[in-house]
């Protein structure tokens, strides 16, 4: 009974963004249109595609071809309710403003940054008050229809079997029948998944949209024969721990996946500071996103960081679709 309850849920979510979309495809609701071109970084699921990474490269490519660059995104789970720029220099930024446009901010010199409850609205004021832009990308932006794109690029996680099954059986937040707005559809780390699987999940995307598959790699730190703690805080935790288990062997000994976003707060700390206790020599690694939550200064020193890199290939379709856009 529960499994049809939670179909019935599934299919009243899809059919809610299906109501949605026709109010902005018919012009009840009104569509925001700004004069910089909007890309729109997107999932089909609740995450864990490797959309920063995505959303760096593509803000790097832009930065290389000598555009100004804006990045929007939702300040979910951060502090800050209204519009607002990060600024890195206030203190504890990542729990004020999120810590996905943190890590953005810190990663990309010379690419501004804004969070808001409403992406067109943070993007028609960030353009506004601090424009003119020539890109603004949207993070996560495949069911905000409230902002037009000028390109609309969909990530699929090829190792995830959740995909294609409606919340909240699986993790999609609408029906693949919604691939077909795309412009392009990436398919993440291709080099994580087994190849059926892979194979699997292309006989799922519609025909007629470009796919480009895109191999994901971790830079690990180097670090000495040690006890290893390893924790994240990601759509896909599972998948970070799995790979550091494979990295590092028998040096990982404890290991915290929480859900994506996750806080840390005094008890969170007080776990990682009792597993460095027990070994001087201790470290943690974690990932870059949850790093910049890490703000007591007796973990510091014992964490190292992981980063991740999506490998767009400049030649394929999707930075050829950028380009043409842009210049």
């Amino acid at each position: 009974m529960s499994k049809l309850l939670s179909r019935a849920a599934g299919s009243l979510l899809g059919g809610a963004n299906g109501l949605r979309q026709l109010g902005y495809r018919s012009g009840w609701l009104r569509k925001v249109r700004l004069k910089a071109k909007v890309v729109s970084i997107g999932n089909l699921t609740v995450g864990g595609t490797g959309k920063t990474p995505v959303v760096m490269a593509t803000a790097r490519e832009c930065l290389r071809l000598g555009k100004s660059v804006a990045i929007v995104s939702r300040n979910y789970k951060a502090q800050v309710s209204s519009k607002a720029e990060v600024d890195l220099t206030r203190a504890n930024a990542a729990a004020y403003y999120g810590d996905e446009p943190v890590l953005l901010a810190r990663s990309l010199p010379g690419v501004r940054v804004f969070v808001g409850p409403r992406k067109s609205e943070t993007a028609a004021w960030a353009e506004r008050d601090f424009g003119p832009f020539d890109v603004v990308i949207v993070d996560d932006g495949f069911q905000h229809w409230a902002l037009e794109r000028d390109l609309d690029v969909v990530l699929i996680d090829a190792g995830d079997e959740k995909t294609f099954e409606l919340l909240p059986l699986g993790r999609g937040r609408e029906d693949r029948s919604a691939l077909a707005r795309a412009d392009v559809i990436l398919l993440t780390k291709v080099n994580w998944a087994e190849p059926d699987l892979v194979r699997r999940t292309r006989e799922h995307l519609p025909a007629g949209v470009p796919v480009q598959e895109v191999p994901f790699v971790t830079r690990w730190p180097e670090v000495e024969a040690v006890p290893l703690g390893v924790f994240s805080g990601l759509g896909r935790s599972a998948v970070f721990a799995e790979q550091a288990r494979k990295k590092y062997f028998a040096q990982v000994q404890k290991v915290w996946s929480f859900a994506d976003h996750q806080v840390y707060g005094a008890r969170e700390v007080a776990e990682f500071k009792r597993f460095l206790s027990q070994d001087p020599r201790a470290l943690l690694v974690t990932t870059e996103k949850d790093a910049v939550k890490i703000q007591d200064d007796e973990l510091i020193p014992r964490l190292r960081t992981a980063g991740v890199e999506a490998q767009i290939a400049p030649g394929e379709v999707f930075f050829e679709k950028l380009r043409s856009l842009v210049r």
